[in-house]
């Protein structure tokens, strides 16, 4: 998922990292705290976050005050999107009206399209999802989900090395999503790990963008971008070179899975009856 400002000393390809990142500041688990406070607080001071998030609905608030909910709407909020010039990783189209596409996105029950692709085309278990919440960081008509789930080791990891390294036969996860709905409809997500070599200095962000087509129906695009908060030691370049070819490929090819299981649900909420109409 994937920066056009070229990054300043301490960013990392146009993301900002939080001030003091540490294992503790990448996990999955929801430490209730006051918005921007703690280590992994942004620059931006949490006072004044606190104060925005009092203007929020009661449960736009909760999520807003919890850490690690904190922490990933910051880096989205301060990411930059890609050069609409630079090449995407993948793209293709839908059949499907551009007029339909945010209620396809949020819509649906257990946590709409993003759920299902996790379920079905990851094969993740143990999902769990936050309602829609607004972004009080970012610009009007912007709203966040996050999906907390068990990621299956990959098949090509012997148990013998799963073993060795730790790891069970699934993988601590999270994803935030931020989407942002205007003229084109651009959905941003931040994947982090747990337990993996080196996933506390990493996550991984892609950008979605969707525009409706020259001739109809809606054109996407997806970048993917890997985002070293701290980067590795020079000797173990080659590893950090491994990861990102490795996470690009299963990127390009699951990206176009999630955009076809956005055009089944939009089939599915075109096919209900509207508010008011008759059976």
């Amino acid at each position: 998922a994937p920066c056009a400002r070229a990054a300043s000393k301490g960013d990392v390809d146009g993301l900002r990292p939080p001030a003091a990142a540490s294992p503790m500041d990448c996990s999955c688990s929801d430490e209730a705290t006051t918005a921007g406070s703690g280590p992994s607080s942004p620059s931006s001071a949490g006072a004044d976050a606190a104060k925005a998030s009092e203007d929020l609905p009661l449960h736009s608030r909760t999520y807003a005050r919890t850490k690690t909910f904190e922490r990933d709407s910051s880096h989205l909020a301060e990411a930059v999107l890609p050069s609409w010039s630079s090449d995407p990783l993948v793209a293709g189209h839908l059949g499907m009206s551009f007029d339909d596409l945010s209620s396809a996105l949020t819509g649906g029950e257990d946590g709409g399209p993003g759920m299902a692709f996790l379920r079905e085309a990851l094969g993740c278990f143990n999902c769990t999802s936050s309602p829609w919440v607004e972004c009080f960081k970012s610009a009007k008509d912007t709203t966040l989900q996050r999906c907390q789930y068990s990621l299956p080791l990959p098949g090509d990891v012997p148990e013998s090395a799963a073993r060795l390294l730790g790891i069970g036969k699934s993988i601590p996860s999270s994803t935030m999503t931020r989407l942002r709905v205007g003229r084109e409809i651009i959905m941003q997500q931040i994947t982090r790990t747990e337990g993996l070599l080196y996933s506390e200095r990493m996550c991984v962000m892609n950008t979605h963008v969707f525009q409706p087509g020259e001739s109809g129906g809606v054109a996407w695009r997806t970048w993917c971008q890997i985002v070293w908060l701290k980067p590795l030691p020079w000797t173990h370049s080659f590893i950090a070179r491994l990861i990102e070819s490795r996470v690009k490929a299963d990127t390009k090819e699951k990206a176009p899975k999630f955009m076809a299981i956005v055009s089944q649900a939009a089939a599915a909420e075109a096919s209900e009856p509207r508010a008011g109409s008759r059976p």
